[in-house]
């Protein structure tokens, strides 16, 4: 089958397609016929080499965390997914096969049914960036009615906590680059929408979630015992008993089901896409690095 590896670290140059052996479903594994899978920002930290990983071997490491498809095999043991079923999945890529391929085999916690109603592109946005919202959110005392300020927040990442934040009843303060995105930000259920730090009263929000990496321009705004929240792994100096919380987002079972029920009832709104064929993953990379465009990048096998 046809898959998006990489045999090297370095720049887009690196990454490209190539045949690989179709894999085979064991037990408590599902098959997935790939529909689309997106690209994030951990493909390309990746394909960098930030993550410490050992140089691959052949046939080189797999990306894409987030897929969506339908299930074509299934291994012994699976009883709450049939083939035929559409399904969208969230893969430990690049540490295993990554959902960047004309299949794919997850174990069958790490996938749910398809939001009804969803187009399967759309639908391959939710898994990584819903995980890691409904993650990072956990770690905002109170766990409702607080204020959380989210960098990035016209993101794909940065779009989910807000819409999420909101949901949990916290007053959400997005942060952005330009104020053109504050309506936008606004109906997914910000409060307040700035582009500066000194928009912002010091010492008023509960948590920063950093999606933006700003980092240690943001802690003026956290009160004494907050949180600043980051997946990026970078950490400002600290002071008055603020935590820091680094989330790395891990596979959850009832919170992927979860998101899939938000997006059914209307609670999330899935972000527009712009899709490029799986051969065309280099040019993605390039296009994803240069920034400023709101749709998600999503590959079609």
């Amino acid at each position: 089958m046809r898959a998006v590896v990489f045999r090297e670290f370095g720049s887009d140059e690196l990454v490209g397609v190539a045949d690989v052996p179709t894999p085979e479903p064991g037990e408590q594994e599902v098959r997935i016929r790939v529909a689309a899978a997106t690209v994030n920002r951990t493909d390309i930290n990746a394909r960098a080499g930030l993550y410490g990983l050992p140089i691959p071997d052949s046939p080189g490491y797999g990306l894409g965390m987030d897929v969506s498809g339908e299930i074509d095999a299934i291994g012994a043991g699976v009883d709450r997914l049939s083939v035929g079923d559409r399904v969208v999945g969230f893969c430990m890529a690049p540490q295993q096969r990554g959902g960047q391929a004309a299949f794919v085999v997850l174990p069958v916690e790490a996938v749910a049914p398809a939001p009804r109603g969803t187009d399967l592109v759309q639908a391959a946005t939710l898994p990584l960036n819903g995980l890691t919202s409904l993650q990072v959110l956990a770690a905002v005392q109170p766990a409702s009615g607080g204020t959380v300020v989210v960098t990035g927040a016209a993101g794909g990442l940065g779009m989910m906590v807000v819409q999420l934040a909101h949901n949990a009843g916290h007053r959400v303060v997005a942060w952005v680059r330009s104020k053109d995105d504050a309506a936008f930000l606004t109906s997914l259920g910000a409060d307040q929408v700035v582009t500066e730090v000194g928009e912002l009263t010091e010492r008023s929000a509960d948590a920063v979630i950093d999606t933006a990496m700003l980092g240690q321009e943001t802690v003026r705004l956290i009160r004494d015992g907050g949180a600043f929240i980051t997946v990026r792994g970078i950490e400002p100096e600290l002071e008055r008993g603020i935590r820091q919380v680094t989330v790395w987002v891990q596979n959850d079972e009832e919170q992927l089901a979860e998101l899939v029920s938000a997006v059914e009832s209307g609670a999330v709104t899935l972000p527009g896409v712009t899709t490029m064929p799986l051969e065309e993953v280099a040019s993605a990379h390039r296009v994803f690095e240069a920034g400023g465009v709101r749709d998600r990048l999503v590959l079609i096998p």
